[in-house]
């Protein structure tokens, strides 16, 4: 009679206490599912912000290369005529470089320079006038990067009254180009920009 009994209570099916325990852990187990989904959706937005800023800092650093390697040494219309059309500080540049023909095509008056306030590095275009410097017009303003903390510009080359070259925070007034051009971009952002050294052509191309 009890062997009966117990076995009619085991084919009764789950106790309550049973079915409690049951539903705990299947919330538990959707807990840690929610969880985990959550978690690889800001892995994966991350991972997507991450490669969007490396795109940006690799073609801001492709399109300054292409521009500055072709910067001329044209003379300037200033009270030293063997004074170059160049001038840079510690935080912008402004030089000629030529455009190819298909587009806008010419010599462009180009001016580089990290805007604190809004945190921006843009870069400012003009058609060359001889001994006029960069006008304020900001429909020729393009924006490379954003989010940028700091930026640091040094230039490598025997200034005027120099013996040997050295690095300098300032060029302008110079009968030559730098050799060398090093920008340093520090970013908010989560990837880190190399050092980009540029080497500006010493002599003149045909532009045309």
């Amino acid at each position: 009679m009890k062997r009966n009994l117990a076995l009619s209570a085991l084919e009764a099916g789950f106790s309550l206490v049973e079915l409690l325990v049951s539903l705990v852990i299947i919330s538990m187990v959707g807990a840690l599912l929610a969880s985990g989904l959550n978690l690889g959706q800001r892995v994966w937005a991350r991972s997507e912000q991450r490669a969007q800023a490396a795109r940006e800092m690799f073609d801001a650093q492709a399109a300054l290369r292409r521009l500055f390697d072709d910067m001329q040494p044209l003379r300037s219309s200033s009270q030293d005529p063997r004074t170059i059309e160049f001038r840079g500080s510690a935080d912008e540049i402004e030089g000629v470089v030529p455009l190819p023909s298909i587009g806008l095509g010419g010599l462009y008056r180009l001016h580089l320079f990290w805007r604190r306030s809004e945190r921006r590095l843009d870069l400012d275009f003009h058609v060359y006038q001889r001994g006029r410097e960069t006008g304020g017009n900001e429909t020729n303003l393009t924006t490379l990067a954003s989010e940028i903390d700091n930026m640091e510009i040094r230039y490598f080359g025997k200034a005027t009254g120099e013996q040997a070259p050295g690095w300098h925070n300032e060029w302008r007034g110079q009968q030559e180009l730098p050799a060398l051009i090093s920008l340093k971009v520090t970013s908010a952002k989560d990837v880190a920009w190399p050092e980009l050294l540029i080497a500006p052509r010493v002599k003149a191309v045909d532009w045309r």
